[in-house]
């Protein structure tokens, strides 16, 4: 597009719509459940996901994966135990302008908090914007990690890691700085034995001329 406006209180919500999960495994690259698909691992995306905790097993931690500078594919699902079916990731919302694009709103593509009792959280989905001019006041860009649950303290999932978040333009306005941008891992819960998702990644990137050129 040439120009994009999003007013307060709208904007682009991609929460979930990201990979799947499933019984037993989640699907897309930030998957964790290698070696042993009954261990729901949080999923992982520019952050690790968190380990889970079942007495006498581990799992292995699937790496980040993706651009840092340009993230254009969505967060990864994870595990569910038998018979809960695991979390998805964060979507991916890929926007670009070749003039102005103004940010009053919010844009999310954050991985859902499972909602079972042993289920692993789906990672943080990606963000990726190209204008010429950025503006807009108080904006808020998320792709957060979706949270763990669990069911005793020896028994439970584990969090998404945080997301991917790019922005590129030729101009950027000091209001910038009003803006919130969080790409945080999945949070755990106290005495559950699982850790939290690790952060994952914000880049701004600028051009030095004022020609966008797509890397479609």
């Amino acid at each position: 597009m040439r120009d994009l406006t999003i007013l307060t209180n709208a904007g682009f919500n991609a929460n979930g719509a990201g990979y799947g999960g499933y019984t037993g495994y989640g699907f897309g690259p930030g998957y964790s459940g290698l070696g042993n698909i009954n261990i729901p691992l949080g999923a992982s995306y520019g952050g690790l996901g968190g380990q889970a905790a079942i007495t006498g097993a581990s799992g292995t931690i699937a790496p980040t994966n993706g651009s840092v500078k340009m993230p254009t594919g969505p967060g990864s699902g994870a595990a569910g135990y038998d018979p809960a079916p695991g979390s998805p990731g964060g979507g991916l919302v890929r926007i670009e302008a070749s003039d102005l694009m103004t940010i009053n709103g919010m844009i999310t593509a954050n991985g859902v908090t499972p909602g079972g009792t042993y289920v692993g959280g789906g990672s943080g989905g990606a963000i990726y914007l190209r204008c010429v001019t950025l503006a807009g006041d108080n904006a808020v860009l998320s792709a957060n990690g979706g949270n763990a649950v669990g069911q005793v303290s020896s028994y439970s999932g584990g969090a998404g890691g945080g997301g991917r978040i790019a922005v590129w333009a030729v101009n950027v306005p000091s209001s910038t700085n009003t803006w919130t941008i969080t790409v945080n891992g999945g949070a755990e819960t106290p005495g559950y034995g699982f850790t939290a998702g690790a952060v994952g990644t914000i880049y701004w990137g600028f051009f030095d001329t004022g020609v966008i050129y797509s890397i479609r």
